[in-house]
């Protein structure tokens, strides 16, 4: 399946599941994550979820993770970039014109080190490739930290092959789902 061909169906298959579904779901790769090695580090980069476009909940790793005391930074989209900030208890969130959260009236941090990233998708294939929202602000921040570990958060399981993977798509190096924590490296 082409990129293109895998956001059609996989949006569709998102749009069928329910706000119990993704609840039952959210909770369940959260549990797996949590239950892993991946949950041992000290800094995480996330996203925070857009609901209507019924993306896992990750206030569930949010919460974990400020609650012990991990490092853990979000980002906004300024121009074509990816800029980032601390995620802290005191952060204040907007709305941007996409319907996405931001934080608001913070100091951006330069994030060159950070342990695991975790990446949005929509689908994801056996070597690790992934199909985004296709504008490419995650490979071309994940392109600037390349020994940072890539975790996707997935409700779904990959498929076979996305077939018009580019140079410039950076590969996850591990996928969770509800049932699986797979690892590609």
């Amino acid at each position: 399946m082409t990129k293109s061909e895998t956001r059609k169906y996989f949006q569709e298959q998102r749009s069928q599941l329910s706000e119990k579904e993704i609840q039952a779901f959210s909770s369940q790769i959260f549990h797996r994550w949590e239950q892993s090695e991946l949950s041992c580090f000290d800094s995480y980069h996330i996203f925070l979820s857009i609901k209507r476009k019924k993306e896992i909940d990750t206030s569930l790793f949010i919460n974990y993770l400020c609650e012990n005391n991990k490092k853990v930074f979000t980002s906004k989209t300024v121009g074509n970039e990816l800029i980032h900030f601390e995620l802290t208890s005191k952060t204040q969130l907007i709305e941007n014109p996409w319907g996405i959260l931001e934080p608001a009236d913070q100091e951006e941090v330069n994030l060159i080190n950070v342990d695991i990233v975790f990446v949005p998708l929509l689908a994801y294939d056996l070597r690790g490739n992934r199909t985004g929202y296709g504008k490419g602000y995650y490979d071309r921040f994940l392109a600037k930290i390349p020994t940072t570990k890539k975790v996707g958060l997935s409700f779904f399981e990959p498929i076979s092959a996305i077939d018009d993977v580019s140079p410039d798509d950076i590969p996850l190096d591990c996928v969770v789902t509800p049932n699986y924590l797979i690892d590609f490296l």
